[in-house]
């Protein structure tokens, strides 16, 4: 059986990364992001997470500015 890095070395193998940096506004949400997620950390995982996730992604939708961008591109899908 493979362990939990095992794993994840070979999900990210066939993975192209791009890393670049952080505008100073993405790094605000960001930090935002990370504060907010937290407390939870570690308590939910799979399907249970998907209602915190949901809400945690809405609320730095909202903070950038863009979640009129993402309805409206969510009835387009």
């Amino acid at each position: 059986m493979q362990s939990d890095n095992e794993k994840l070395e070979h999900s990210n193998a066939n993975a192209a990364e791009i890393r670049h940096p952080l505008t100073e506004k993405d790094g605000e949400l960001v930090a935002v992001m990370r504060t907010e997620a937290a407390s939870s950390k570690g308590k939910l995982s799979g399907a249970d997470a998907r209602g915190s996730f949901d809400e945690l992604m809405i609320k730095q939708l909202l903070l950038a500015g863009l979640y009129q961008f993402y309805m409206k591109m969510r009835q387009t899908i």
